[in-house]
């Protein structure tokens, strides 16, 4: 009689033992949202909510957006330079203005390192984060590029991000 008792609390302890493995791993995985429940449960919930992944490598302002054309022109018209000119690499020399360009551009649009990067044929998304990374360092140092990136955000009518 005891070992009949018995059975079902040992079917029992296995079963909260199974879910709580069950649960364990659910909640473990690291790409999928935490939502626990039947398959057309969850599918309902998806089809109620955008679970789409944003990238990774997004620049800092997606909402008033400034275009790269207005960008080259603004920094050409400030540090009086020729459009050319912000295409220009040389390694160790170093170029403020294509460099201004790519942080303005960085801290105030949408595109990414890489589209960024794309637009000056700069062909890895680090060397355009090296250079943003210059930019701010000069900020914080010399007031001759805060007077020019203060120049070219007023001609572009955009406010200037806490570096």
């Amino acid at each position: 009689m005891e070992l009949a008792a018995s059975r079902p609390v040992a079917k029992n302890v296995f079963q909260q033992q199974q879910d709580s493995e069950e649960i364990h791993h659910f909640f473990s995985l690291k790409k999928l949202p935490s939502i626990l429940g039947s398959s057309a449960f969850i599918e309902k919930i998806k089809d109620g909510f955008n679970f789409s992944v944003q990238d990774k490598e997004l620049s800092n302002l997606q909402v008033l957006s400034v275009d790269e054309h207005s960008v080259i022109a603004a920094v050409c018209s400030v540090c009086h330079v020729e459009r050319d000119q912000l295409f220009k690499m040389q390694r160790g020399v170093a170029n403020v203005p294509r460099d201004l360009a790519l942080y303005v551009l960085s801290a105030h649009s949408a595109k990414t390192l890489t589209e960024i990067g794309s637009i000056f044929n700069i062909k890895h998304y680090s060397t355009v984060s090296t250079a943003i990374t210059r930019v701010q360092d000069s900020l914080n140092q010399e007031s001759v590029v805060q007077e020019m990136y203060e120049k070219v955000c007023r001609q572009l009518k955009v406010g200037q991000p806490k570096t």
